[in-house]
């Protein structure tokens, strides 16, 4: 029997049965069966370890009893059947990870308690806990688990399949609960005999883990079903909330499947007030995992190691984030988790679903702005290449890709149903010979976008080795663009270092308060910028940069390739001034934007009168001691009024952000200055500086228009 998850949706009489049909409010609470049935000898690694005895199912729970997280899980609640000596709480339920600290109290804020309600329920993030384990010496001790219940699964029971809990899940059995709230990116997950967060970590291998959805997705008000047929004689459950990720369940049930509980409580009319019935103490929260964040268009190559690495659920930094917050991962699974696998950097799914950059923490609905990290705002191509793709029964199946949409309806979406950009069936005689690469072109996107994909539940297997997204060329054939240049084979003091846009030379000259060429070297075409020395600011400039006299609008667009080689805190500064007046009667000013490279971030410093604007890129996400280019497109309405946009490497990074209050500088003021005017220690590598008023470009605009003589110009160079 496959695995199979199940929304409870209450959507015909048919159907109240199981989702009750009316509310509730005077059902009696539920209690847990503890009839001990005779025990049950496990023997493992050579020796006869407890004698573990079974809580019999049905198990249903309603957390109304415990009173607050202390009490769910002591053993006053609910204790284990199992005598252990080498257990010395013998509680029921367990907190594996992340409910408490290290001196018992209640972690603050993990956001794990019992809910204040009369009608209580537990709410649980950034944690996991079992039901039903014991203390084994079948389990795997790893150094800093914790206790001895936190040894690490498989174990020693893996030679022989063997677990060390008290649930008999050796048939075909359900668990579900009620959703009453939910929210954030974390994924809710549960477990079979699996104490880790690791899918792969138990005697089950992958299939360990038997429900795996974003927290986003979960409705609620509507009862969760997962059927399995995974266990053994003596298993244990493991629930888990990943980072970034909150949910309140009640009325948990797990029972055999041929021998079901009674008309499961109503979900429908559940409300709940967390937090009001904590007194929580502990230290501060850990800080979270951090991935490697999202770059931007284009997006190219295959998948992961593993699950865990491609949907961050391994509480390790091997995944790929959103790009504005590195503990949100970029890859989360919206339906069908236990049908997905990743070996070998391929992904396989059946009946399941994912999105790639979507922030948002609600399904998407017809007139609803997306909320993603992917901008598609202009044409696109997506390639994704099959390598297997097979039916499940006589009827074909469907492989679907959606921009915009995570759901399963293609008129969930701000876009209606041209969200569903592309339907690949099973019989459809392009897939006839594998691989095939399904190639997509669109034009249906926003600047914050994403893209999901989904096999159906008739599609018995598809294998998606890669994923590629990159914008359509830009025909910039009627573009024309002279630049001035600093190509770096000279010191910019040296003279005819710059060539004109006229094709004149000049050169750059001395600006600051020490003489620039002390402190620049050249090799190989590359200038080398150093101040560690300390206490200077020698910047060498040149000017006009705009044609005299200024007049509005006007546009500048200036590109660097550059490199912070030892991770200076402050590298390097390019700073165009623009000239003209601003026209104050008492002290005027002109426009200046100073683009500085730091060890972690590009930054244009003090933009619209903020000394560290929010809007800053972060560059951690890439070696900044390696080469990028960085590109500001500017655009003037007058002397102080200007839109600024940052290019990395070809990527939009600040878009179009408008102030009509540029940093002042002196009246008139026209120049380019590079290199320092600070009283920092800089260092930087630069291959070229160029810049021109022809226009505002954007970075696409200038493939195949750089001066092809002054370094590595691969960044704007067509594919």
């Amino acid at each position: 029997m496959k695995n199979r998850n199940v929304l409870g949706y209450c959507v015909a009489a048919t159907a109240l049965a199981a989702c009750g049909g009316e509310s509730n409010t005077n059902a009696p609470d539920l209690n847990i069966n503890i009839t001990t049935p005779p025990p049950i000898i496990v023997e493992g690694g050579g020796e006869p370890e407890v004698s573990i005895v079974n809580t019999p199912l049905p198990i249903e729970e309603n957390f109304d009893g415990s009173g607050d997280t202390l009490g769910f899980f002591a053993a006053g609640y609910k204790s284990l059947a199992t005598e252990n000596e080498a257990d010395t709480d013998d509680n029921f339920y367990y907190s594996a990870a992340g409910l408490f600290n290290a001196d018992g109290s209640v972690a603050d804020p993990q956001n794990t308690w019992i809910t204040a309600d009369a009608d209580a329920g537990l709410r649980f993030g950034n944690s996991r806990w079992t039901i039903g384990q014991t203390v084994s010496d079948l389990g795997e001790f790893v150094e800093g688990d914790g206790g001895p219940r936190n040894k690490s699964t498989p174990g020693g029971g893996l030679a022989n399949s063997e677990s060390w809990g008290e649930l008999d899940l050796s048939t075909p059995y359900s668990i579900s609960f009620c959703v009453v709230a939910a929210e954030g990116s974390g994924q809710l997950q549960v477990y079979v005999d699996n104490n880790t967060s690791n899918a792969g970590a138990s005697i089950h291998s992958d299939a360990s883990r038997l429900y795996n959805v974003a927290a986003s997705t979960l409705v609620a008000g509507q009862r969760v079903t997962i059927d399995s047929d995974v266990g053994t004689a003596n298993s244990f459950l493991q629930f888990r909330m990943s980072s970034g990720g909150s949910v309140v369940i009640d009325d948990l049930i797990i029972e055999n499947a041929g021998a079901a509980a009674a008309t499961p409580p109503d979900c429908s009319t559940k409300t709940t007030e967390y937090l009001a019935s904590q007194t929580l103490g502990g230290e501060e929260e850990p800080e979270a995992v951090a991935g490697t964040a999202f770059t931007g268009i284009p997006l190219t190559g295959s998948f992961s190691l593993s699950f865990d690495n491609l949907f961050g659920t391994d509480d390790t930094a091997t995944f790929t984030s959103m790009s504005d917050d590195t503990a949100v991962p970029f890859n989360t699974v919206t339906g069908g988790g236990s049908r997905i696998t990743v070996a070998d950097g391929k992904l396989s799914m059946n009946d399941a679903r994912f999105t790639m950059g979507d922030k948002g923490d609600a399904a998407t609905a017809d007139a609803v702005a997306p909320v993603g990290d992917i901008d598609l705002s202009k044409p696109y191509t997506i390639e994704i290449v099959i390598s297997d793709f097979t039916m499940e029964a006589a009827e074909a199946g469907s492989f679907i890709v959606y921009v915009d949409n995570n759901t399963s309806s293609s008129g969930n979406s701000l876009h209606g149903e041209a969200s569903k950009l592309a339907t690949l069936k099973t019989d459809d005689a392009e897939v006839a010979t594998l691989p095939y690469t399904l190639t997509i072109d669109s034009d249906v996107g926003t600047a914050n976008s994403f893209i999901q994909l989904r096999a159906d539940s008739k599609v018995g297997n598809i294998t998606i080795d890669s994923v590629s997204i990159k914008y359509q060329p830009v025909d910039n054939s009627d573009t024309v663009v002279t630049w001035n240049s600093y190509s770096g084979d000279k010191k910019p003091v040296e003279a005819d270092s710059l060539t004109l846009a006229d094709g004149s030379l000049s050169t750059m000259v001395d600006g600051g308060t020490d003489l620039t060429d002390a402190y620049w070297s050249v090799a190989s075409g590359i200038a080398s910028f150093n101040t560690t020395a300390g206490g200077v600011k020698p910047y060498a400039t040149f000017g006009p940069i705009m044609p005299e006299p200024v007049s509005y609008p006007q546009t500048y667009t200036m590109i660097a390739r550059l490199a912070n080689p030892n991770t200076i805190d402050k590298s390097f500064e390019i700073e165009s001034s623009f000239g003209g007046t601003d026209g104050d009667a008492t002290s005027p000013k002109a426009g200046r934007i100073k683009l500085m490279l730091r060890d972690d971030r590009v930054q244009i410093e003090n933009f619209d009168g903020d000394a560290d604007p929010d809007w800053e890129w972060e560059a951690s996400s890439f070696d900044v001691t390696e080469f990028h280019t960085y590109q500001l497109t500017v655009t003037l309405t007058s002397a102080r009024s200007a839109t600024a946009t940052v290019y990395v490497d070809g990527v939009e990074r600040i878009a179009a952000v408008q102030t009509d209050m540029l940093r002042d500088t002196s009246v008139d003021t026209n120049r380019i200055s590079i290199g320092e005017n600070g009283s920092s220690d800089y260092e930087a590598d630069v291959d070229w500086i160029i810049w021109t008023n022809d226009g505002a470009f954007t970075a696409e605009e200038l493939i195949g228009k750089l001066p092809s003589t002054i370094g590595d110009v691969s960044t704007y160079t067509a594919d």
